[in-house]
C-alpha cells in the first residue's frame, strides 16, 4: 500500500526535487498542485481515448 502512495506522490517530489523549493509549507502547496494537475490530467486523457 506505501509503494502505491508512493507512485502516486513521485511526480510531486521529483518536480520539488528539481527545482529545491524550501519551506515546508510551499513544498506541499507545490506537491499538491503538481501531483492533482498531472493525475487529473491523465484521467481526462484515458477517458476521453476510452469513449
Amino acid at each position: 500500500m506505501r509503494a502505491l502512495a508512493h507512485f502516486f506522490l513521485l511526480p510531486g517530489d521529483l518536480l520539488l526535487q528539481w527545482t529545491n523549493i524550501r519551506g515546508d509549507d510551499h513544498r506541499g502547496l507545490v506537491r499538491m498542485l503538481v501531483n492533482s494537475l498531472l493525475w487529473t490530467s491523465i484521467g481526462i486523457l484515458v477517458v476521453v481515448l476510452v469513449l
